[in-house]
């Protein structure tokens, strides 16, 4: 390897090691906070975001970025909870969304300050807001490349 294939290496297990631990914080916060773990709360995130609090499976997966087998878990376990729901999607006889309820939803307006704060306690508070820019355009331009 040249050298700046081993920055590009070193600069990569550092991005790693940041989101595995800033992941794991936040999760323990939601946990402690809320009784939902972080996968929880990207999920209702997503659908809170959406029309009517509702996606399609595959779009809550693609949005959430995890996979189908286990979004579809997930949604399980959130079902069971009483903070999704599944019903069919409107305009499809075979599709089937995930769809936030009203218990689901109060539980993400609850957790949303949790998850803010956390993220600027545990990441944003470290970083210079000239240092986020630059972040912010090297992910854009990256995630457009691999999306």
């Amino acid at each position: 390897m040249n050298e700046d294939q081993d920055k590009a290496q070193d600069v990569w297990r550092d991005i790693l090691e940041v989101h595995g631990r800033v992941v794991a914080r936040l999760d323990g916060q939601m946990r402690r906070a809320h009784g939902i773990p972080l996968e929880w709360f990207h999920m209702m995130a997503a659908l809170g975001e959406a029309t009517d609090g509702r996606l399609r499976m595959f779009e809550l997966a693609e949005r959430t970025m995890f996979s189908r087998t286990n979004c579809t878990r997930l949604v399980d376990r959130m079902e069971t909870k009483g903070l999704v729901t599944r019903e069919p999607s409107p305009g499809d006889r075979r599709g089937v969304s995930a769809v936030l309820t009203p218990e689901g939803r109060s539980i993400l307006q609850s957790a949303t300050p949790t998850y803010e704060t956390g993220v600027s306690a545990q990441f944003a508070s470290f970083v210079q807001e000239d240092e986020l820019d630059v972040l912010s355009k090297v992910f854009e331009r990256v995630v457009a490349i691999v999306r």
